[in-house]
């Protein structure tokens, strides 16, 4: 069963093209909602998320963390992604950072975020 869900939730595909070699999609999907109306799933998420800043040597509960973005002027040439941020009257990309606080005696990384707008 959760080969099924796992499946779907990798791909994309809708429900009622789940292969042959699965249950049907019926099946699935019921035990998938009952999951999620449950919380079950965000209890198995935030577990093994816990877990693994664990097994990393890191406090089990996630710090605080500063979000910041940065307008990138782009050119016609470039690729056809682009936006435009009104409030800086700039057309092009916006970039992303979260910069995770650390907390006493813990590095502390940055993970850049990229969205295209």
């Amino acid at each position: 069963m959760f080969d099924a869900i796992f499946y779907v939730l990798r791909t994309g595909c809708p429900w009622r093209y789940l292969p042959a070699t699965f249950p049907p999609w019926q099946t699935v999907f019921y035990h998938f909602r009952r999951l999620r109306l449950k919380g079950i799933w965000t209890l198995l998420l935030r577990a093994l998320h816990q877990a693994e800043r664990e097994r990393q040597g890191r406090h089990p509960d996630p710090s605080a963390a500063s979000m910041d973005s940065q307008s990138v002027k782009t050119v016609e040439e470039s690729s056809g992604i682009c936006g435009y941020d009104a409030h800086k009257h700039i057309k092009g990309r916006k970039r992303h950072i979260l910069a995770r606080l650390g907390r006493k005696n813990e590095p502390v990384p940055k993970h850049p975020i990229f969205r295209f707008a």
